[in-house]
């Protein structure tokens, strides 16, 4: 089974109309939720519900975690 990343590559192929956020610098994908959770649907097998709120939490984490000053490394 292939991993996340892979998948989100795999996703980028079949979509290459997803543009890219700073392309003068690192080439990163700009992604969407639903293309997120979509591929943590397909990866995991969780419902698509599941997965949503899931994404839906690591992010209200993060801005969360941001607006209080706390930097959160390796994460990349």
């Amino acid at each position: 089974m292939p991993h996340v990343l892979e998948k989100l590559i795999m996703l980028k192929k079949r979509n290459p109309h997803i543009t890219y956020l700073y392309p003068q610098e690192k080439q990163t994908m700009a992604l969407t939720k639903v293309q997120i959770v979509k591929a943590i649907h397909n990866q995991t097998g969780f419902l698509k519900n599941r997965s949503s709120k899931l994404v839906e939490t690591l992010l209200e984490l993060i801005k969360s975690t941001r607006a209080s000053g706390i930097k959160i490394s390796k994460f990349s």
